[in-house]
């Protein structure tokens, strides 16, 4: 076998084509992305009592890489776009926790060790199931093609995954607050500016008698919504996650909205280009999950998806407050 085909018969075998001029690069990182699933399900079986006890996810992390190197010695582009990912987290890591995230492997030790779930389903769209657990790729003729690193189905049922955006219009008397100054609160959110980057100043603003103000502290932020009463502001500390469903609500009531840009690259993949490291994690973790990540593994802004799964994410998008609108039709890759 020459080493060329090695990615194709691997793309075969997990259902992985090619969309429309895409480069052997970008075919072969999608495929090596979509075959980590499957061996991290192995891994976790290959425990010496057929999957019961799991593994430690240090050994799941050597194994993994052991594999990754094998196929980047053969194909150096595969270590290129691994090591070119921005955070800290380790490739490895990366990928197991974004199986752990969807239940995909669990731990019943406090993560001592992770073994591979039983297989089953869960309904994440109107229409959609998340196929997780042990499923035979070249077998099972009922699931849509792989998008990312998740097998689906076509079921209709209510969705299990709920999403709850408006945490912040809860009554007022369910918290304690305080004053901006007692807190300490020195940075506001202007939702009117371009980039979340750009959007601290040092005046409180706030659309529709709500806001967002954080304190600087060493090495970290803490994070607070605002609330107009009686010609005061008040304060209360949020969890460090909730802020980016806050501000992007802010930003659509001054009617500056984010947007989900989806480009077509052909009849059956799309990009989108999308802030989605401000979703909430219960919609971040399947879309991470549903998407191949193009640019670097940690990439937050570009992903492809199959056409199958393009409505699920667009009602994702949607329901945290961002907007879906389509792109030009990609021409060349």
């Amino acid at each position: 076998m020459k080493h060329d085909d090695l990615l194709k018969i691997m793309g075969a075998d997990l259902g992985i084509s090619r969309y429309r001029n895409e480069s052997d690069e970008s075919f072969g990182i999608r495929t090596v992305y979509s075959a980590s699933r499957f061996w991290i399900e192995a891994f976790c079986l290959d425990d010496g009592r057929m999957g019961a006890d799991g593994c430690q996810p240090g050994i799941i992390s050597r194994r993994l890489n052991l594999w990754l190197d094998r196929i980047s010695s053969i194909y150096p582009f595969i270590g290129q776009w691994i090591r070119s990912q921005r955070h800290y987290t380790p490739f490895s890591k990366l990928l197991y926790n974004r199986l752990i995230m969807v239940g995909d492997i669990i731990s019943e030790n406090n993560g001592g060790t992770y073994r591979c779930s039983s297989r089953h389903t869960i309904q994440i769209g109107n229409d959609l199931q998340a196929l997780l657990g042990v499923y035979d790729t070249t077998g099972n003729d009922t699931s849509l093609p792989i998008s990312g690193m998740m097998l689906s189905k076509r079921e209709q049922a209510e969705p299990r995954i709920k999403c709850d955006p408006e945490w912040w219009n809860l009554p007022r008397e369910y918290y304690a607050w305080s004053s901006c100054s007692d807190e300490g609160i020195n940075e506001y959110a202007d939702p009117s500016r371009k980039s979340v980057r750009d959007c601290w100043t040092s005046k409180p603003v706030l659309p529709d008698g709500i806001g967002l103000g954080r304190r600087r502290e060493t090495h970290k932020y803490t994070y607070f919504l605002l609330h107009s009463h009686q010609n005061t502001i008040e304060a209360r500390i949020i969890d460090n996650y909730r802020w980016p469903s806050l501000y992007t609500h802010l930003r659509n009531i001054v009617g500056n909205p984010y947007w989900a840009d989806v480009e077509k690259l052909d009849d059956a993949h799309s990009r989108i280009e999308a802030p989605f490291s401000l979703l909430p994690p219960e919609t971040s973790r399947w879309l991470d999950f549903m998407t191949w990540p193009e640019k670097t593994p940690d990439d937050c802004v570009f992903r492809i998806i199959r056409t199958e799964l393009l409505k699920t994410a667009t009602d994702m998008f949607e329901s945290c407050g961002i907007k879906v609108r389509n792109s030009k039709t990609c021409q060349s890759n």
